[in-house]
């Protein structure tokens, strides 16, 4: 299940940020005062933007999600769609090589 996922990727966030509080990152909610397609989790870590979409394991993100997500690479944000957990080390693994 995708909140299954969610609270995993969470929990690793909040152990990371207890290590180096220079991340900080948010769950988006989806609501009517959102923006539609936006990606799930966001964040900066030391100066460096990351944007996530959450996707169950066999599910893909929808056309307009991927084209969130290129707007936020095309600022110059770190972006992955996430199917576990080592997606988003992966991902921050990326993030880490921008900080260098």
């Amino acid at each position: 299940m995708e909140r299954q996922l969610q609270r995993l990727c969470l929990d690793y966030l909040r152990h990371l940020k207890l290590q180096d509080p220079t991340l900080c990152y948010r769950k988006r909610l989806g609501t009517p005062y959102g923006t539609a397609g936006d990606p799930d989790l966001y964040g900066v870590w030391r100066g460096i933007p990351f944007e996530s979409e959450l996707k169950r394991p066999g599910h893909h993100p929808t056309p307009l999600q991927l084209s969130r997500l290129q707007e936020w690479t095309r600022a110059g944000a770190v972006t992955a769609v996430l199917h576990s957990l080592d997606d988003l080390k992966a991902a921050l693994e990326q993030v880490k090589a921008k900080m260098r």
